[in-house]
């Protein structure tokens, strides 16, 4: 038996146990995506706005797991790339919807 020090069974630990298994499916993920050259941030990207096309940097962070600004670096990087396109200005706001490029 494992325990932490305020006597939980780690073993047994919902939490822990969500923890490893999100550790285990992270390292998988970066073992396949990286002969690929991609990141699992990025893949998650991509994957998001596959699926919901025109999401903003707010929600892409959310669905990524990362900060705003750590998304917002990553959709410049990838607008260079040629592999979304935003608009030059918001319609409303300050929402700048992203897109796959064909």
């Amino acid at each position: 038996m494992s325990q932490g020090r305020d006597g939980i069974d780690l073993e047994v630990s919902v939490g822990y146990l969500l923890k490893e298994a999100a550790t285990a499916l992270r390292l998988a993920m970066e073992e396949v995506l990286r002969p690929l050259e991609l990141t699992v941030t990025r893949y998650s990207c991509l994957e998001l706005l596959s699926q919901r096309p025109g999401l903003s940097n707010s929600e892409l962070a959310r669905g990524a797991f990362v900060t705003r600004q750590s998304m917002n670096v990553l959709l410049r990087t990838m607008e260079a790339d040629g592999e979304v396109v935003r608009p030059d200005q918001a319609a409303v706001g300050k929402v700048l919807p992203a897109r796959l490029t064909p």
